[in-house]
């Protein structure tokens, strides 16, 4: 079963680029795209182990104090842990420190895209640093569990 990128997303011309993205440069892993937040947490919940990275759109995660608290509580029950990317237009992009903060454990990182290109420039990007860190969590991981 391949491993599993996860994005919270609702705006379909942000999907359409990433998908491209994702189709193009990282065919090899399985892309999950979610709505809103409950249909994110019912797509991974029974594949939390399998997710490679989790993306997460500020400005849906934002959008209600429920969904947002409802998102952060399913992840600190959890005992995987897997780096976590959240992304915005610049509108929301403070909300990432506060979020951050409730995500304690968890690898945060933050792109910034106030405009479609900024998904290849700056969403792509750290949606690799991420995957990267995952890959090192993973063989450091391996190898404690082997002594």
């Amino acid at each position: 079963m391949p491993k599993l990128i996860a994005i919270l997303e609702e705006e379909l011309s942000r999907i359409e680029i990433m998908r491209k993205w994702l189709s193009d440069r990282l065919w090899m892993y399985e892309p999950s795209i979610s709505y809103g937040p409950n249909t994110l947490l019912e797509a991974i919940e029974s594949r939390f182990s399998n997710v490679l990275v989790l993306c997460l759109s500020l400005e849906v995660l934002c959008r209600t104090e429920k969904s947002q608290s409802k998102v952060i509580d399913a992840l600190q029950r959890q005992s995987e842990r897997f780096p976590i990317l959240l992304y915005s237009n610049d509108a929301v992009a403070e909300s990432s420190k506060s979020i951050q903060s409730k995500l304690n454990g968890w690898s945060v990182h933050f792109a910034g895209i106030p405009d479609l290109d900024s998904i290849g420039t700056n969403w792509y990007p750290a949606l690799k640093k991420a995957i990267h860190q995952n890959a090192e969590y993973q063989a450091v991981k391996v190898s404690s569990d082997a002594d």
